[in-house]
């Protein structure tokens, strides 16, 4: 413990020239524990991690990754980890009129006066 600091920078001077790979890579030919420390962007890109990424369709018909969810529900699975974009103000006044009962007419009209 008392040579700590030192040790840190004798480390960093025998592995600066080294890639991560290369580094993980040599660590193993030796036989030695070894791991990377993957930056959010590299675990991101994982296979295991990246197909539980959630997704959605944009308005212009793009797909959109998004993170995984905290908790896969049989829904999300179910969904393959897709989900739809929440409608835009107004996307749904016709259905929902509707549902009210109110008639095509009726929904013209309030259409005609810029009420919905």
């Amino acid at each position: 413990m008392k040579e700590k600091e030192k040790i840190y920078v004798e480390i960093g001077e025998l592995t600066k020239n080294y890639t991560t790979r290369e580094f993980v890579d040599f660590c193993l030919s030796l036989n030695l524990s070894v791991a990377p420390v993957n930056s959010i962007k590299e675990v991101a890109e994982l296979e295991f991690v990246k197909k539980y990424f959630m997704k959605t369709i944009l308005p212009n018909g793009k797909e959109a990754e998004l993170f995984p969810p905290s908790y896969n529900t049989t829904f999300i699975e179910e969904n393959n980890f897709t989900l739809k974009c929440s409608p835009r103000l107004g996307e749904q006044n016709e259905i929902v009129m509707k549902q009210i009962g109110l008639s095509e007419d009726e929904i013209k009209n309030l259409q005609n006066k810029n009420v919905i």
